[in-house]
């Protein structure tokens, strides 16, 4: 019980920063597409007050946290304090491009 409240408690925690970092996007559509993340996490918190998952209804479950794990993890490895998850030469066009050609 305690880690499945611990996997809730991390992934309202990466959902609140990944809205946060993305706050200073040019679209829209991105805060507002975490946020709908951390809506439907809270709502499955709320049924599992109520009603226990079975059956198939449990792979929605396990699909959330994984869309939640995807779209939050570059967010949060961005808000990181001296993280440098991407070197500055895999950033660079000019350096990948020679890989994508045919010689």
């Amino acid at each position: 019980m305690l880690l499945f409240i611990l996997i809730i408690v991390c992934c309202f925690s990466a959902v609140g920063r990944a809205v946060r970092a993305s706050e200073e996007s040019k679209s829209p559509d991105v805060p507002r597409c975490l946020w709908v993340l951390g809506a439907a996490l809270l709502t499955h918190v709320v049924t599992f007050v109520s009603v226990s998952y079975f059956d198939q209804n449990i792979v929605i479950w396990y699909l959330l946290l994984a869309m939640i794990s995807g779209t939050t993890g570059a967010f949060c490895l961005e808000t990181r304090p001296g993280n440098n998850a991407i070197p500055e030469s895999q950033t660079d066009p000019v350096s990948v491009r020679p890989a994508l050609t045919a010689h």
